[in-house]
């Protein structure tokens, strides 16, 4: 059964409770995520939100699936973070562009979580390398 959540979020089909989504190009999205690992997309939904469409962090600034920061949002023109299928979009993004920058799967998390120029002006901080290890180790 996992192996089969694992090949719907791979093309970008998600499914919530009772819900699934279905993009309008799970074909240009399987395209955008092919260099990341379905099992990492997969930890890293169950970790930000436990796949809750509607999650809000405590402090209300990260959104949705993914938990994408308002000020993302809002520069990349997110119509609705708590959409599953744009934020597993945007999520994917982001994770792509990390990883073109620091071709490691350590270092693009690390910096999914603490952004490009904090890891770049000071590596990964203690809190980072918790969030790294546990998404890395379910994958």
């Amino acid at each position: 059964m996992r192996y089969v959540i694992y090949l719907i979020l791979a093309f970008g089909i998600l499914c919530s409770s009772a819900k699934i989504y279905i993009p309008s190009h799970p074909k240009s999205i399987a395209r955008q995520s092919y260099a990341l690992s379905p099992n990492v997309l997969w930890n890293l939904a169950k970790n930000e939100s436990n796949f809750n469409p509607n999650a809000l962090s405590p402090d209300g600034h990260d959104r949705g699936m993914f938990q994408l920061r308002d000020t993302y949002n809002k520069i990349r023109g997110i119509q609705n973070p708590f959409d599953p299928v744009e934020s597993y979009q945007h999520a994917t993004k982001i994770l792509l562009a990390n990883f073109k920058t620091f071709k490691s799967y350590k270092l693009m998390l690390a910096a999914y979580r603490q952004g490009v120029q904090g890891v770049k002006d000071h590596g990964i901080d203690p809190i980072s390398r918790l969030y790294v290890n546990r998404i890395l180790k379910r994958s």
